[in-house]
């Protein structure tokens, strides 16, 4: 009587009317209970090994009919037997198991994660049962995977660099030397020597600059472009890298909208992907090439870009890739290839780029069905105003140098004095604030990671004083964009490590002559 006033009262609460006369029986309480439960519920005889008894939640779970489930073999159900042996190891030893987790299968083959609890029960025959509870933590665990992912892509990515950052000072340092040994006459054997050191410089100046790609910490130079254009320019570029048994066809949406990134950097990414897709197609296939128009919003469960955007896809008809190969494609030093100069940092430096433009990659793709890569781009939003420069005059340019890399500093103080420009060094930007003359120091060239001060603090501390005094920021860290973004652009130019000594004296002739054009502007 008790039990029956109980389920009396529980259906009174839970519907809000007044108390009726007909108090609902208890097995009507418990299977409506069972019923709507939204984990599973089971009863297993361990004799038989089937299920006699299961919930709607769990049927829908494994995706069986009420009949269908109870004719499998428990077995089957278990992705790895062994652990169907462990979990009634267990649940025999101690009677009952909460929270054990495996992996089932269910009708349509597809894993699904679960969380197992049970007790062992037995009926006036003696026969033993199982009676518990089944959780579906596949989203669950999915999620915290990606949070997993992404913790440990941001750690590779700060670890990379810091490892480019001292990498690129030690090859800036070896082919300043060798540049400035090749400026004296050499015996031949010796002159080539030099060479092959340089051009190993390069490579490894490659593999850092990938790393710092991948690691969103390469400072790019962006600016609005016609994505269309840029693709039809790289499309030779594009034609060459896939080879000549891949069609390369691009189907470009003339509506698309122009978008804000560093048009190098973009052309790298489809060198990349051409790369990539000439691997995945080595008998031959076609890569599509194709830009639409997306109004945003696309797919909230993925971070979408909230703006309009602009979307590249890039498809081939290669072998494919399976759902393991998808989860690690972005990651560093992962590649399917079995040899290569950079294995694996592709597509890792293809994601850094892009993240680090503000937009997004995804992939989609099956063994034997190609590979889809969609990119979304943020939109523009407007067209820069662009100003003719004036040549600079010839007179000596007075150079203050801060560099705290000691070899560094001395081949650069001695390349650019040979360059004709008159060079006072020193060691940090503290230093270099404390002797700077207006008169004497008509352009800074400064490190940005140094002692006491940096360069980016250094620039500020002089721009307070001397807004018009043009400035060359080198470093072989890569720093963050909106680091360069806080100074103002005008007389601001990048040089990234390691670099010809060519390169810098072009940086510090851009910034003359932008500073030229500013003080005759009207």
């Amino acid at each position: 009587m008790t039990t029956t006033n109980s389920g009396s009262d529980l259906h009174n609460v839970s519907s809000g009317k007044e108390p009726e006369n007909t108090p609902l029986r208890s097995d009507e309480i418990h299977r409506s209970l069972v019923d709507e439960c939204p984990f599973g519920i089971y009863r297993l005889n361990l004799t038989t090994s089937r299920v006699e008894q299961a919930n709607p939640a769990l049927v829908r779970m494994l995706g069986y009919t009420l009949e269908d489930l109870s004719s499998v073999p428990i077995p089957k159900l278990y992705e790895n037997p062994s652990d169907r042996e462990r979990y009634l190891a267990n649940l025999i030893e101690s009677g009952s198991i909460r929270d054990f987790e495996t992996r089932f299968r269910d009708r349509n083959g597809k894993i699904v994660r679960v969380s197992l609890s049970g007790y062992l029960s037995k009926d006036a025959d003696g026969q033993q049962f199982v009676q518990g509870y089944v959780l579906d933590i596949t989203h669950q665990r999915e999620l915290e995977e990606q949070l997993s992912h992404s913790h440990r892509m941001e750690a590779v990515g700060r670890l990379a660099g810091g490892v480019a950052h001292d990498f690129n000072n030690i090859t800036q340092s070896i082919s300043l030397s060798c540049e400035l040994a090749l400026q004296s006459p050499l015996a031949p054997q010796l002159e080539s020597k030099l060479l092959d050191i340089m051009r190993q410089t390069t490579r490894a100046a490659e593999i850092t600059r990938q790393l710092l790609a991948f690691s969103c910490r390469q400072v790019l130079q962006p600016r609005v472009v016609d994505i269309n254009d840029c693709l039809r320019r790289a499309l030779a570029l594009v034609t060459r890298t896939v080879g000549m048994n891949v069609s390369v066809r691009l189907e470009l949406d003339e509506t698309a909208d122009h978008i804000f990134i560093d048009p190098e950097q973009l052309t790298m990414v489809l060198m990349h992907m051409a790369d990539n897709a000439r691997e995945a197609m080595p008998r031959g296939g076609v890569l599509n090439i194709s830009t639409t128009a997306a109004p945003g919003n696309s797919d909230p469960s993925h971070g979408p870009i909230t703006e309009p955007c602009t979307v590249l896809t890039i498809a081939d008809t290669g072998i494919g890739m399976d759902e393991m190969t998808l989860r690690h494609i972005f990651e560093p030093f992962f590649s399917t290839k079995e040899t290569t100069v950079t294995a694996g940092l592709g597509l890792s430096t293809v994601h850094g780029i892009i993240a680090q433009s503000k937009g997004r990659i995804e992939c989609s793709s099956s063994p034997g069905e190609g590979a889809t890569f969609c990119i979304y781009l943020p939109v523009a939003p407007s067209l820069p105003q662009t100003r003719t420069t004036l040549p600079a005059g010839h007179r000596a340019i007075g150079i203050l140098l801060a560099e705290d890399d000691p070899i560094v500093n001395k081949h650069l103080a001695r390349a650019l004095k040979q360059a004709g420009f008159f060079v006072r060094s020193t060691s940090n930007g503290q230093e270099a604030l404390d002797v700077f003359d207006p008169k004497r120091h008509q352009v800074l060239v400064t490190d940005i990671v140094m002692p006491l001060l940096d360069g980016v603090s250094l620039t500020r501390r002089l721009y307070e004083s001397f807004p018009e005094l043009p400035v060359v920021l080198i470093s072989g860290f890569g720093e963050e964009a909106n680091v360069l973004h806080n100074l103002p652009q005008g007389h601001l130019c990048y040089v990234q490590k390691p670099f010809p000594v060519s390169r810098l004296v072009k940086a510090i002739r851009d910034v003359l002559k932008q500073s030229a054009v500013d003080r005759t502007a009207p």
